[in-house]
């Protein structure tokens, strides 16, 4: 099996797996090698001047070719014809929200905008001729699959036909969170744009703040100047420039984020899978594929797993922060991928004994990317290290070559390395928090941090432990905990972040932090204080949701997207007899005060210790009451139903 060809000069290395399931290398003169080489494997030009290029091996290598630059990684789909330089087309339409007509339809084939019908009905008859008879390319939205491909295909239904369109339902997958969508499979690879940014998002520690196109394009610097929403555009004439805008920010997001799934194109399956499969569902295929080039069976799913003990973590809730003093977080490198090669593990049924070189070629691929300081790259190193990591998951989970006793020793010989490594450190400061694969230690003032890291590294050999320093940290629970380093703070787990949270309970939990940070005295008379300046002296757009229409939204909020279409966003409050869209000539008395109140009162027991203790006395309505009628709030709490009256006057805290 072949998993790359690289040209170098005059001479072609092919990287590839033998009969025995052995890694192995041969080097070919370039002239003895059928496979077609290209400068120019996109018609970008900005890549032009790169000499060293990955190639797809074809089954008619004087006809057609697949050839594409380092950063879109391993590359191996044998005896599979393509077109030349099949194209990557994004898309994007508009709709009317009062009579659900299309009012725009746009794409974007390499760097130029076509439009098909700005601001009118659009003409899908072109757009379908333009791109109905790409039968191998690959069709790039934001959020194509919930919103923009139905659109298309209720205009066009002939598009949906000629490219032979099937839909199915798939779980997504992005982190611990699971998410139901309908895939379409057809001649056209799809790639929803959504959810690769969910994906990504959850990959690199929840760095985005929302998840609307204009969000992420501003995030990743892709935002232009001009009209920002539909409303404007039609108001402002300038609907051309609007949809350019729009489009170009779906392509630009589709040329950072298509390269990672490009780079996976080893693993036997459509592209539009790799975008939506489960790493699990990922690793099977492969092993699968690889049993069957090598002429054997795969064995049966055993869906009968046996349990077993999980990771080790420890936390000690506490703020550790001196002058004198800093926080040191010691990490196992690829901890469990580590572990499966230095303990020799292999699965009971891999009889071709593949698990362990598939985990060593892949590390040091991964490594061999994390050394170049791109995007591609890194964003490369973080999709293999999930992969890496995820061949620990798939021997405890039902598939055809898991084994739980693999699975076991693993995490049994991680805890006994984490606990290890706690036991000395514990020597040199006081231990904050231990996870999966390191320890988070208040260093004492005299420790020689040097000595300590070449003493650690001398006794894990052949792991490797990396150390990174920090100005403090406030630990709150396992697995959460926030670091400082040079005014930023790094936030650690999902407890204190949530992204339906409202802007008025962000900033509460920021004001939280800063008492606990400045050694304020924590005092439940000041909680008090806290929780009402944000209730009442906060504008009323800090209480703004915003929303995706989807299923939950139709189930549970179905009084506010009528009309509305899958995919689209709304802006939402909770009044006083449900939820509403948001207007602007709505004031604080239309909201259910009540209601906002116990979100922030959630809010506060995510810190833990004090305030934990503080909003669980605050959940109960007697406790609200007194503290409505201390601030002389006209909110009547205990009746059935939550009443707002009129405010009085706001009180100065």
């Amino acid at each position: 099996m072949v998993l790359s060809v690289h040209a170098v000069e005059d001479k072609i290395f092919v990287r590839s797996f033998d009969e025995c399931g052995l890694l192995t290398q041969d080097v070919y003169p370039i002239e003895e090698y059928p496979f077609a080489l290209s400068q120019n494997p996109s018609g970008n030009e900005a890549l032009k001047g790169m000499d060293d290029w990955y190639v797809y091996p074809t089954s008619n290598p004087k006809s057609s070719d697949r050839i594409f630059a380092p950063e879109f990684g391993f590359l191996a789909d044998e005896d599979i014809d393509y077109l030349p330089n099949p194209p990557m087309v994004s898309f994007d339409t508009e709709q009317d929200t009062l009579n659900g007509e299309t009012q725009s339809l746009s794409a974007v084939k390499g760097y130029a905008v076509d439009d098909f019908g700005v601001g009118s009905t659009p003409d899908t008859d072109d757009f379908a001729e333009e791109f109905g008879s790409q039968t191998m390319a690959i069709m790039t939205g934001y959020n194509i699959f919930d919103y923009d491909l139905p659109l298309v295909f209720r205009d066009a239904p002939p598009l949906e036909k000629r490219w032979r369109i099937r839909k199915k339902m798939v779980n997504f997958r992005y982190g611990t969170n699971t998410k139901q969508i309908t895939v379409p499979y057809g001649l056209v690879d799809f790639v929803d744009l959504y959810l690769q940014v969910l994906r990504w998002d959850v990959e690199n520690g929840g760095v985005l703040q929302s998840h609307d196109l204009k969000g992420v394009a501003e995030f990743f610097g892709y935002r232009r100047q001009g009209s920002t929403t539909w409303a404007d555009a039609v108001a402002n004439g300038d609907l051309e420039r609007y949809e350019a805008y729009d489009i170009w920010q779906t392509a630009m997001l589709a040329s950072r984020l298509l390269p990672v799934l490009l780079a996976q194109r080893w693993i036997p399956l459509r592209l539009t899978d790799i975008a939506v499969m489960g790493t699990g569902f990922k690793i099977e295929t492969l092993f699968a594929w690889l049993y069957r080039e090598c002429g054997w069976g795969v064995p049966p799913v055993n869906r009968k797993q046996d349990t077993y003990r999980g990771a080790y973590v420890f936390a000690n809730p506490r703020i550790a922060i001196a002058p004198d003093r800093k926080v040191a977080k010691f990490d196992f490198v690829s901890m469990y991928p580590s572990i499966i090669i230095n303990e020799d593990l292999y699965p009971k049924n891999d009889i071709l004994m593949l698990y362990k070189p598939l985990v060593e070629f892949l590390r040091e691929e991964r490594l061999k990317a994390k050394k170049i300081k791109d995007f591609h790259h890194q964003t490369l190193q973080l999709m293999l290290k999930i992969f890496i990591n995820s061949f620990y998951g798939y021997t405890g989970a039902s598939f055809s070559f898991a084994d739980t006793r693999v699975a076991e020793t693993i995490t049994a010989t991680g805890r006994e390395l984490v606990q290890h490594l706690q036991e000395i450190l514990s020597a040199y400061g006081e231990i904050l928090e231990v996870d999966t694969d390191g320890v988070l230690v208040w260093l004492r003032p005299d420790v020689d941090l040097k000595a300590l890291e070449e003493k650690i590294a001398k006794v894990f050999d052949p792991y490797q432990i990396e150390c990174e320093i920090y100005d403090g940290a406030i630990v709150i629970k396992q697995k959460n905990y926030i670091l400082l380093k040079g005014g930023q703070r790094i936030y650690k787990g999902n407890s204190l972040r949530n992204r339906s949270d409202e802007n008025a309970i962000g900033r509460l939990i920021e004001a939280l932090i800063d008492c606990a940070l400045w050694g304020e005295d924590i005092t439940d008379g000041s909680l008090d204080d806290l929780l009402y300046q944000h209730l009442f002296h906060t504008p009323i757009t800090d209480f703004i949701q915003k929303k995706r229409v989807g299923k939950f939204m139709r189930q549970h909020r179905s009084e506010v997207v009528e009309g509305a279409m899958d995919g689209q966003t709304v802006f939402v409050v909770k009044v006083k007899d449900g939820w509403k869209q948001y207007a602007e000539d709505m004031t604080i008395d239309d909201l259910d005060m009540v209601y906002y109140l116990n979100r922030l009162i959630k809010a506060v027991g995510r810190l833990g210790g004090k305030f934990e203790e503080y909003s669980k006395r605050m959940s109960k309505k007697k406790e609200q009451q007194l503290w409505a009628d201390k601030y002389n709030i006209g909110l009547q709490i205990l009746k059935r139903r939550s009443k707002v009256g009129n405010l009085f006057e706001p009180k100065t805290v």
